[in-house]
């Protein structure tokens, strides 16, 4: 089915701070806000290609609680709220992704939670039955964090999901 699998981006200009992206993820226009600055306020090819997979795929998180690290500007969140039943929890450490998420979330009214969270730091990861990650590996220190984490949520039971671009830091996290 050539519409199914069809992810398309366009920039909706405004007027005042952030821009809106559209992006066709299976038969869902899915809005997020989008601003220049750090990585956490940027829409990320991998993003888009996670997101058709995860709407594709929707129903294995009905009910389940799904945690996205990294989430900046949150489009993996957003499409799991929107297409599947599950439990949605974005963080980030950056708070303007953050803020730029919750708008897009009230704006279509999509109901997830957002909470600031350092991947490289000690504190446990939130309750999860599924980590979701999209090219959060651009460092040494996150990929092996990263790594670190997918760790824990597998040796709780839970399951990791991620997507890279072909980072040059891939191997440090496959070697974790």
């Amino acid at each position: 089915r050539a519409a199914t699998a069809q992810c398309l981006c366009r920039c909706v200009p405004s007027r005042a701070g952030p821009s809106q992206q559209l992006v066709c993820v299976e038969q869902r226009r899915i809005a997020i806000l989008e601003a220049h600055g750090t990585y956490a306020t940027r829409l990320w090819h991998s993003s888009v290609v996670l997101s058709r997979w995860l709407a594709s795929n929707a129903a294995a998180f009905d009910g389940r609680t799904v945690l996205e690290l990294g989430c900046g500007t949150g489009l993996c969140s957003l499409t799991l709220a929107a297409a599947s039943r599950a439990h949605v929890v974005a963080s980030d450490e950056d708070e303007a992704g953050l803020a730029l998420l919750r708008r897009s979330a009230e704006q279509q009214a999509l109901p997830l939670e957002t909470c600031h969270f350092d991947v490289c730091g000690n504190a446990p990861l939130p309750a999860a039955d599924w980590l979701v990650a999209s090219d959060v590996c651009y460092t040494p220190q996150l990929a092996d964090a990263l790594a670190r984490r997918c760790v824990e949520i597998l040796a709780r039971g839970g399951c990791a999901l991620v997507a890279d671009p072909g980072r040059p830091t891939r191997r440090l996290f496959q070697a974790v």
